[in-house]
């Protein structure tokens, strides 16, 4: 029976077994007869896969949710926040532009689309692989730098507290 499956989901869940979680969700979604039920499960597995950090899979989730749904609030701004822990920022602002669709007054959506547009203007895109490539080695360069840096900085400081 479903709602057995879900129960057994929803407390390996809150015990923190999360693998365990998906197991049941999953087995709950092939016996679920309606939308709102298969929203639900396809939302949980997603919130699963959020804290075994497997990004892919929860935006993977909210597209299921999506795909039943595509005015979803929560699995658009889920997907979105996915995404942009993945560095996929057109694609999250694509999602965020839909947010700002259906609510253009939320103050939430607004912050999360400048945001985004200020990450997109620091971060060119590669028109090429190669360019692609040449940007990778130079934010390379550029991160070690950095750390560079902060290590001479912190040694600094260490010998002016000593």
């Amino acid at each position: 029976m479903a709602s057995n499956k879900i129960e057994r989901g929803h407390q390996m869940y809150r015990d923190g077994r999360y693998s365990e979680a998906l197991g049941f969700y999953t087995e709950a979604i092939a016996m679920a007869k309606t939308n709102p039920q298969k929203i639900a499960l396809h939302s949980n597995r997603a919130a699963c896969y959020l804290k075994l950090h497997d990004f892919k899979k929860a935006a993977e989730e909210c597209t299921s949710v999506l795909e039943l749904d595509h005015k979803h609030s929560g699995a658009l701004m889920l997907r979105a926040q996915t995404l942009v822990t993945l560095k996929e920022y057109h694609s999250a602002l694509f999602d965020v532009n839909r947010l700002l669709e259906l609510n253009p007054s939320s103050e939430v959506y607004q912050n999360l689309h400048a945001r985004l547009k200020t990450q997109l203007s620091l971060a060119p895109i590669p028109e090429s692989e190669e360019e692609f490539e040449e940007q990778g080695d130079e934010n390379d360069e550029v991160m070690l730098n950095r750390e560079n840096k902060k290590m001479k900085w912190e040694k600094n400081m260490q010998q002016h507290l000593i």
